[in-house]
């Protein structure tokens, strides 16, 4: 799932909601920590296809990272459960 389509269509709904916290993070606030961690991960020279690893506990933190391949165009190597 891109979140970027669902942050254009619905912006405030929430992409998903920690069950030990019930902190709720919005489609748009996903997309925005996705995105920051895509240009990060470009500017330290990653391409497209090019794979990565990021190893992470299971938090609202944890879910922007797993997708932040799809701005970047690169693979994850694997992506939390």
């Amino acid at each position: 799932m891109y979140p970027g389509l669902h942050a254009r269509l619905r912006p405030l709904q929430p992409a998903f909601i920690m069950a030990s916290t019930g902190e709720a993070v919005t489609y748009r606030e996903l997309d925005a920590r996705s995105n920051r961690l895509a240009h990060l991960l470009r500017k330290h020279g990653l391409k497209r296809l090019d794979h990565y690893s990021i190893f992470m506990e299971n938090t609202a933190t944890s879910k922007p990272a797993a997708r932040a391949n799809a701005p970047a165009s690169t693979t994850p190597a694997s992506t939390p459960s």
